[in-house]
This record gives structure tokens, sequence and C-alpha cells, in this order.
């Protein structure tokens, strides 16, 4: 299981994480920025999210960004 944290202050950067591979997203860094009601923002855009794409449950799109993750020693700077 993976979990991610620090820095996360958006809906869209708890999608981000979670198709990244994170099964769980912890926001504090955004709760305390912009309130609790970032809770109820993240939830109601990760359901929008979901029926927009098709996808029936978080576990559909949990890790689908790794395949574009390359290796540190093949990527050209």
């Amino acid at each position: 299981e993976i979990a991610a944290s620090g820095g996360l202050s958006t809906p869209e950067h708890v999608v981000e994480v979670m198709m990244l591979g994170a099964g769980m997203a912890e926001i504090a860094t955004g709760i305390l920025l912009q309130g609790r009601a970032l809770l109820r923002r993240t939830l109601d855009f990760m359901e929008r999210f979901m029926d927009e794409q098709g996808y029936n449950s978080v576990a559909d799109f949990v890790g689908l960004g790794v395949q574009h993750i390359e290796p540190c020693d093949t990527v050209e700077f």
C-alpha cells in the first residue's frame, strides 16, 4: 500500500497521486490552508471525475499513471 502526503492542497492533487499508485492521500496541508471545506470539495470532485471518466470505484484508476514513469537512468537531461 502506498500513501501520499506533503503539500497536497487541491482535489486534483489527490487524483494525481492516486493515479501514481497511492491508495491513500493525506491533505493536511490543504486543510490548514483552506479549511475543512476542502474535504467536501475533494469528495465532490472525485465523484464527478469518476463519473465523467467512467470509473466505478477508486480502485479503477489507482496506479494507472505508473506505466508512464521512466527510471531516472533512462531519462535524458
